[in-house]
């Protein structure tokens, strides 16, 4: 049977329990390490001196900003999801930040699937909150995985239509990680 799920609890620990860094190198998690550790050391020493001028320091909520541009940067959350095996033609690294997916500094998605959705309605509704307007581009991709997927997807595109976002829907890990692939491939280019 698989673990109890609330609000707090990630796409892998509610579906599979997986080894997060099972698919990494010694490398690539020192690397992780030294970015996050940056990235907090430039959280708390902009909150820590109050005479600092604000518009050379960086504000939290846009550390996406100091990300690397070549990169497909993955939230931390999304470990153990199954459409990160299927990502093969953009580099990507786990960074810890609000959306699931950051493409640019202007362009991120959150990923959903319906069966969580089904499990969990609010979810979507938090993170959306958590996002506020930090983007220009925001998507939902929404990995339909359930039968009756009509009244929730109802929801979802009006939900989507109210706060500006994108939706995106897979019918196979495989679909969806090509999406991922191609909206970071194609990031600043003409279409």
């Amino acid at each position: 049977p698989p673990p109890p799920v609330n609000e707090s609890t990630t796409f892998s620990q509610a579906f599979c329990d997986t080894d997060p860094d099972a698919q990494f190198g010694e490398e690539e998690r020192a690397q992780q390490i030294i970015f996050e550790e940056n990235l907090a050391s430039a959280m708390n020493s902009s909150n820590d001196d109050p005479t600092r001028n604000s518009k050379t320091d960086v504000n939290p909520r846009d550390h996406h900003k100091m990300l690397q541009p070549h990169m497909l940067h993955v939230s931390t959350r999304q470990r153990g999801n199954p459409i990160l095996a299927h990502i093969r033609n953009v580099p990507y690294q786990f960074s810890t930040m609000v959306p699931d997916y950051i493409f640019a500094p202007t362009r991120s998605a959150l990923f959903l699937s319906l069966r969580y959705h089904n499990l969990h309605p609010n979810y979507i509704h938090r993170r959306i909150a958590e996002l506020k307007s930090d983007f220009e581009y925001r998507m939902l991709l929404c990995y339909v995985d359930i039968d009756d997927s009509t009244s929730p997807l109802l929801v979802l595109n009006e939900l989507c239509v109210q706060n500006n976002f994108t939706l995106m829907l897979a019918w196979s890990e495989e679909e969806a990680a090509r999406y991922l692939e191609t909206v970071k491939a194609f990031d600043g280019k003409d279409a």
